[in-house]
């Protein structure tokens, strides 16, 4: 789930802009996508939180270019990465805020729209995942985009 003084910040700035809609996953539905992404990356489902994230890291070879930290950064040029359909929505996760089964759905669009609010430099590794949970990008701390292979 999105931190709630991360939303606080956005509306310090855009008091007259509603940040965007988005859910925690319901139970069932974090299960599944758990077990989705268990498979994907080959992992136990004794698996915890900080083996998955390693696992999400060590499975994202692929630099991709544009970097967070630059007033150019296209984030919506990164999800792409996810698939052609822009108007899906993604799973959003951060180990540093939630527990995986936090994940937050989210349209792509509206993500990209707040971006800058959910992810934050030198201290959020950010995950966004396909709904299926079979493609993945990961913008690390320190503004470098990756993709799963």
């Amino acid at each position: 789930m999105i931190p709630d003084w991360k939303v606080e910040y956005y509306y310090r700035d855009k008091p007259d802009e509603p940040f965007p809609p988005y859910r925690v996953l319901e139970p069932d539905e974090a299960r599944q996508f758990r077990a989705s992404l268990l498979a994907r990356l080959g992992l136990a489902l004794e698996a915890n939180d900080k083996e998955i994230a390693y696992a999400l890291r060590d499975s994202c070879s692929v630099l991709l270019p544009g970097h967070a930290k630059s007033p150019e950064f296209d984030i919506l040029g990164v999800l792409q990465n996810l698939g052609p359909r822009a108007d899906e929505f993604v799973l959003a996760w951060s180990i540093h805020w939630e527990e995986l089964n936090e994940a937050t759905a989210i349209a792509r669009s509206d993500l990209a729209r707040v971006f800058e609010y959910v992810w934050y430099p030198s201290s959020d590794d950010l995950f966004v995942f396909s709904e299926d949970a079979q493609s993945f990008v990961w913008i690390d701390h320190g503004g470098y985009c990756f993709r799963s292979t």
